[in-house]
């Protein structure tokens, strides 16, 4: 299974968009789990078979891969008088220098994922 398969993988897609609901929350997996009527082996389950389809996927780019790609950055990203800019993401703050190379970033990214 791809990525792309994940959208049109109905019992994946219902999973992972809990998933994603419950790391957006404040609660922990226990209580989201009991909230949501959902069994919390099963959430737990379906949590690793869906980032390791992903981690896969990810690292089957490979490290040499020189591909860019530019998006639009919300409005929690802020730039300030110096030649940076950094984000905030709950607890976790990026912070990104004028002459950061993109191949670290991809790193850092990778690292936080998978």
């Amino acid at each position: 299974m791809t990525p792309q398969e994940l959208e049109t993988n109905q019992k994946f897609r219902y999973w992972y968009d809990y998933s994603t609901a419950q790391q957006a929350s404040s609660m922990s997996v226990a209580n989201y789990c009991k909230a949501n009527s959902l069994s919390i082996t099963v959430f737990y389950a379906y949590k690793r078979k869906i980032k390791k389809l992903i981690c896969d996927d990810i690292n089957s780019i490979g490290e040499t891969s020189a591909v860019v790609t530019f998006v639009a950055v919300s409005e929690n990203v802020q730039a300030g008088l110096s030649d940076s800019v950094f984000t905030t993401i709950g607890t976790l703050r990026i912070e990104l220098d004028e002459g950061t190379n993109y191949q670290d970033v991809e790193k850092l990214l990778r690292s936080l994922i998978c």
